[in-house]
C-alpha cells in the first residue's frame, strides 16, 4: 500500500489515527494530518488520544472527533468496544511502541499503517520503510512521509491550531486579563534537569523584562507549580505563575496573549510556536534541527555543538550548556525578534 491508501470511495472510510503521548511530539505530528486531510478531504479523520492529548487534539483543526481513553488499557477496557463499533477500515499508528498498534489490532482494525520499529512490528500490515534525506532531518518529516509523502514539499507546513471563541471566552472568564505587555515563561520541561534552564536565569532575564515595562506569567503543568511559585516570588506582584492552575485550552488561550514565549525545550514550547508566538527556545545538548518548535517566529538559543537525542535526566554536560546561555543573551534576542517583527 501507498500514502495514498483513500480512493474514489474516500466518503465512504473512517481512518483512525493513534495520537503520540507527548504535547511537542503531537504538535510535530499535526502537519502530517492538515496535509493527509487536504488531499483526502472526505475521509473521516478521527484521533485517538490518551488523556491531556485529546484536549490537545481538540485545538487542531483536521481531526472530525477526538477519542479519549485514560491509563493503560487492559483486555477488557470499553475503549476497545467504542473502537470495535466505529468500524475504521485504517489505522495510523504514530507512535513506536507496542501497546498502540495493541490498541489497533485489538479493536479489529484492518489495515494498521505504521513504521513499525521493534517489538510492535509484528501488529503493522501495512509497514511503511521510511528513508528521509539530510535536509529533512525534523521529526515532523517523518510523519509527513508516513501519512502524505511528497518529494516536491519544500517545507513542514505550520501547524493549524484552532481555538474557538467559546474557549477563549470561558478561559478569560476564570483568569485575570492583563493589559500590560507579557512576557511567559516556561521553566520547566518533563525530561528533567538535563532540559531545564537555571531558575536564577530565568529570573534575571525576567526582571531584565519587568525594567521594561512587562508583566510575567509562568506556565506549565501541576509537576512545575513549586518551581514556578520560587521564581514567582523573586519577582514580586509583576508576576503570576499560571502553573497547573489551567486546562491545556486556557494555556493556549493565555499564552496566545503574550508577547514572547522564553521556554526549555519542552512541550509548552511547541505549543507557543504553534500559536503563533514569538518564541526564544532554550537548547542544551538536544538537536533542534530535530525536534526544533516549528514556526519563523521561534529563536534558538544553545550553547553547544553537541547535539544528541537521548540524554539522561540529569545530565551535568547538558546542565552546563544550558548555564552557558546568559540571561543578557535571552533579552537581546527577544529584542531583535521583536524588531524583526515589528519592521514594515
Amino acid at each position: 500500500m501507498s500514502g495514498s491508501t483513500a480512493s474514489a470511495s474516500a466518503e465512504h472510510r473512517r481512518e483512525l489515527v493513534v495520537s503520540v503521548n507527548w504535547i511537542g511530539d503531537a504538535i510535530m505530528a499535526m502537519p502530517a494530518l492538515q496535509e493527509y486531510r487536504r488531499r483526502f478531504p472526505r475521509v473521516e479523520l478521527v484521533v485517538l488520544a490518551r488523556g491531556i492529548m485529546a484536549d490537545l487534539w481538540k485545538l487542531h483543526r483536521s481531526p472530525d472527533r477526538v477519542i479519549r481513553y485514560n491509563g493503560r488499557p487492559g483486555l477488557a477496557h470499553p475503549i476497545f468496544s467504542e473502537l470495535r463499533a466505529a468500524a475504521f477500515d485504517q489505522a495510523w499508528i504514530l507512535p513506536n511502541s507496542f501497546r498502540t498498534a495493541w490498541i489497533a489490532a485489538r479493536s479489529g482494525i484492518p489495515v494498521r499503517t505504521g513504521l513499525g520499529r521493534g517489538i510492535q512490528r509484528p501488529l503493522i500490515n501495512d509497514h511503511r520503510a521510511i528513508a528521509l534525506p539530510p535536509e529533512r532531518r525534523h521529526q515532523a518529516w517523518e510523519y509527513l512521509e508516513l501519512m502524505a509523502p511528497d518529494p516536491t514539499r519544500a517545507a513542514i507546513p505550520p501547524p493549524e491550531l484552532a481555538v474557538s471563541e467559546a474557549v477563549v471566552t470561558a478561559a478569560w472568564e476564570r483568569h485575570e486579563r492583563w493589559s500590560d505587555p507579557v512576557i511567559g515563561l516556561i521553566p520547566g520541561a518533563a525530561r528533567g534537569p538535563s532540559k531545564r534552564w537555571p531558575p536564577e536565569h530565568f529570573i534575571a532575564a525576567a526582571k531584565a523584562f519587568i525594567r521594561e515595562g512587562h508583566r510575567i506569567v509562568l506556565f506549565g503543568g501541576p509537576d512545575d507549580r513549586v518551581l514556578c511559585d520560587a521564581i514567582a516570588a523573586e519577582l514580586g506582584d509583576r508576576a503570576m505563575n499560571k502553573a497547573g492552575q489551567t486546562s491545556l485550552a486556557e494555556w493556549a488561550v493565555l499564552m496566545a496573549a503574550c508577547r514572547l514565549v522564553v521556554a526549555n525545550d519542552s512541550g509548552g514550547m511547541h505549543l507557543a510556536a504553534a500559536l503563533g508566538r514569538p518564541v526564544v527556545a532554550l537548547y542544551g545538548l538536544t538537536d533542534p534541527e530535530k525536534t526544533g518548535p516549528l514556526g519563523t517566529t521561534c529563536r534558538i538559543l544553545q550553547h553547544s555543538a553537541k547535539r544528541a537525542r537521548d540524554i539522561a535526566r540529569d545530565s551535568a554536560e547538558a546542565r552546563a550548556s544550558l548555564a552557558a546561555i546568559r540571561p543578557e543573551t535571552v533579552v537581546e534576542t527577544a529584542r531583535a525578534l521583536w524588531t524583526y517583527l515589528e519592521a514594515p
